[in-house]
């Protein structure tokens, strides 16, 4: 009767080392992670059920693991932070999988007009909607709110304007302006442009400049 208590034994203590030895991965947009920011991450699951998986960072909070294997990291803090994954086996955990990353500020976002281009028509430039502020080639979308910024036009060595306007849209209002003063050959510049942004203590980004061009 012991031998086959033992060999029962035996059998559940060799079925549990084979699930802690389970292979996943974890996957996130870039090698390093972004302070007070919710990082997307993910982890191949094979046929684990999700249910099971317990998340655990050093520094920061994740969010509740969902069905597709997808959760964010948010570190509070720059550094590193270690990731580990465990799984629940009645009333005890198994680790899984444990890697470290890099935590760095979030760099400064770009501010651009339409798809960026220094040059103009004036119907083309009266057709944009605003300003977009936002990250660009780090692999996350995301986006800024502008609380304002100051436009500049000159025309030769003239100066035409020189406004502050709130917020990041051209509102009808400055685009009937802006139809009536414009003349097709100016140099139109944006600049203290100021963003609402949790993430940075400097809040002023880059500045635009937009050549007007006769229509071709």
């Amino acid at each position: 009767m012991k031998s086959i208590l033992l060999s029962i034994t035996i059998l559940i203590l060799s079925s549990d080392s084979s699930i802690a030895q389970t292979n996943i991965s974890v996957k996130s947009f870039q090698d390093w992670l972004f302070v007070q920011f919710h990082n997307p991450m993910f982890i191949q699951l094979g046929n684990i059920p999700y249910q099971e998986i317990i998340l655990v960072s050093s520094n920061g909070e994740t969010s509740p693991l969902k069905e597709d294997g997808s959760f964010t990291l948010t570190p509070t803090q720059r550094g590193c932070t270690i990731l580990s994954i465990y799984r629940k086996i009645n009333q005890d955990s198994v680790l899984l999988w444990e890697g470290s990353f890099s935590v760095k500020s979030l760099p400064a976002p770009t501010a651009m007009i339409g798809n960026g281009k220094p040059t103009m028509s004036k119907g083309e430039f009266l057709a944009q909607s605003g300003i977009q502020v936002s990250l660009v080639n780090y692999g996350i979308s995301t986006s800024f709110l502008v609380k304002s910024y100051t436009l500049i036009i000159t025309r030769g060595d003239s100066l035409v304007l020189l406004k502050t306007f709130e917020g990041n849209q051209f509102n009808r209002e400055m685009k009937d302006n802006l139809k009536h003063l414009l003349q097709g050959t100016e140099r139109l510049f944006f600049t203290s442009i100021k963003i609402k942004s949790i993430f940075h203590e400097k809040k002023i980004v880059n500045s635009i400049e937009i050549k007007l061009t006769p229509k071709q």
